[in-house]
């Protein structure tokens, strides 16, 4: 028959071991965030940062330091209580575990990369980086060749005249073709209005425009025709 342990040593024994676990530091997972950046985005245009910070416990913040020249702008989403500025450093405040949030800055007018940085602060205070993307592209603006051309050679000019021509993205190019004397205009190659003179391109892209222009049918010009074709051989 197996003896009861005295009711004083199973208590010797429970105190023991509420002591050890109360001495025993405990180890609490520390929140973690990510961020969502777009690769490139144009001089002074807004765009969105998203951030999905989970594990914070009761209440966490996330806070997000904006690289120079960069502007915070707003912060409606609703997994979010609250949001402070402190110079580029913006703090967006949650009362749950995590947050899934979208926030909107706007970018400098000048290009060039920049790098985001931010922590994520959990119910405890304890900081962890965020994580994800970093960088961002402010791609300068675009620039795109108008090159023109004419055919026959000598059949007469455009404005801009032959050659290229470096012009902003999105510029609309008036062109003007000339025909030079016992010549008149066909047509452009290379433009929507092919017809159309004096007619416009939009530089959305590199590209080449040619004036098409033929031989005159005025009076005097068919007559010379005539005359070098059927009477001067034969003289």
């Amino acid at each position: 028959m197996k003896k009861a342990i005295p009711r004083k040593i199973l208590l010797s024994l429970a105190v023991v071991i509420l002591a050890t676990l109360v001495a025993a530091p405990m180890v609490l997972a520390a929140g973690t965030a990510t961020r969502d950046l777009p690769a490139t985005v144009a001089p002074s245009a807004q765009f969105d940062v998203g951030v999905v910070a989970s594990g914070c416990g009761f209440s966490g913040q996330v806070r997000e330091t904006l690289p120079a020249g960069f502007t915070y702008v707003s912060c409606t989403d609703p997994d979010i209580d609250n949001v402070t500025q402190v110079g580029q450093e913006v703090r967006f405040t949650f009362i749950a575990d995590g947050a899934d949030f979208t926030y909107t800055v706007q970018a400098p007018a000048t290009g060039g990369i920049s790098t985001f940085a931010g922590v994520v602060l959990d119910e405890n205070l304890v900081s962890t980086a965020v994580g994800g993307d970093t960088q961002v592209t402010v791609s300068a603006a675009g620039t795109h060749t108008l090159t023109m051309a004419v055919s026959p050679a000598g059949g007469g000019t455009t404005n801009p005249a032959a050659g290229a021509h470096t012009y902003a993205d999105d510029t609309v190019v008036t062109l003007t073709a000339t025909a030079a004397a016992g010549y008149q205009f066909s047509n452009w190659s290379g433009t929507n209005n092919n017809a159309i003179n004096p007619t416009t391109v939009t530089m959305n892209a590199d590209k080449t425009v040619t004036a098409n222009f033929v031989v005159g049918t005025t009076p005097q010009t068919f007559a010379w025709w005539l005359y070098e074709t059927y009477i001067e051989p034969f003289m």
